[in-house]
């Protein structure tokens, strides 16, 4: 999940990231609080993010919409960054 990955999903807002439980992030979206929070149960996406999450686990994009789960594993690489 990058910059230069994009994955399209149907619906946005029926979208939903496992697999982050526990990493610690930090939104750099406009507007968006500033401070680190560390990440419990699915990412949801309702409004402009700008994430990134300290994070070397394989995470899942559920397309409830598409009705289709994406797996995306990674190697050498410390962060997710959803997008």
């Amino acid at each position: 999940m990058s910059a230069s990955t994009p994955n399209d999903v149907r619906d946005i807002a029926a979208a939903e990231i496992e697999g982050l439980d526990g990493a610690t992030s930090l939104d750099r979206a406009p507007g968006a609080a500033s401070a680190l929070a560390t990440r419990v149960g699915p990412v949801a996406f309702t409004g402009e993010t700008d994430r990134v999450y300290d994070s070397t686990s394989t995470s899942a994009i559920i397309d409830a919409e598409g009705n289709r789960t994406i797996t995306v594993a990674k190697a050498g690489s410390a962060s997710t960054v959803p997008g």
